[in-house]
């Protein structure tokens, strides 16, 4: 099993990856080897505006009161309503910001995996996922689990499984949740 640092699909930040020579194809190695060669030459370049404009999101957040809050996304100018969970003093109309990280997570290995699909030619429209959030029921509260079902509309013995489940574990998300979360990933194959 080889070990390496690698680009991100769509970022400049690095990550590891983890290969095996029965599940990487030629052309995936040859992928990950410039993925890297550029990783490293992103890292050794000096700052440059354009390039961090490009890895920077501005998102800004309103304090409504009554523990509600508005984000809005910078870029498109998308905004949502955070709200307290009904367990920790709020009326929980909607996502709390604990639920946006679970959220987050589902949703960046899905899309992660969508990139991966997309370079060869994989069709994985109807892919779902399903975070199951668990707080700590002693103080400090904080996320305690993130429980990941990924299913794939896609047959078991599919020959770019490897790559695909390998794909959502290098989803930044998961990456950088800190390592006391229990973050369990379960694939379904069900095509």
């Amino acid at each position: 099993e080889g070990i390496g640092k690698g680009l991100l699909e769509g970022g400049l930040g690095t990550h590891e990856w983890r290969s095996s020579a029965a599940g990487t194809t030629g052309n995936d190695r040859e992928y990950i080897v410039d993925r890297c060669r550029r990783a490293a030459d992103a890292e050794s370049l000096p700052r440059n505006p354009t390039r961090d404009a490009l890895t920077m999101v501005k998102i800004t957040t309103t304090y409504e009161g009554g523990l509600r809050c508005r984000a809005t996304h910078g870029p498109s100018g998308t905004m949502l309503v955070t709200d307290a969970p009904v367990d920790n003093h709020g009326r929980g109309e909607s996502f709390s910001p604990t639920d946006l990280v679970a959220t987050a997570l589902g949703a960046c290995m899905m899309t992660i995996m969508g990139i991966a699909a997309d370079r060869h030619a994989i069709d994985l429209k109807g892919m779902t996922v399903e975070t199951t959030k668990e707080m700590t029921s002693a103080p400090p509260r904080r996320i305690a689990s993130l429980r990941t079902t990924l299913t794939i509309p896609l047959p078991p013995d599919h020959p770019h499984r490897q790559l695909l489940e390998q794909a959502a574990h290098t989803c930044p998300v998961h990456k950088s949740i800190h390592p006391e979360i229990a973050a369990p990933i379960e694939f379904v194959w069900t095509g």
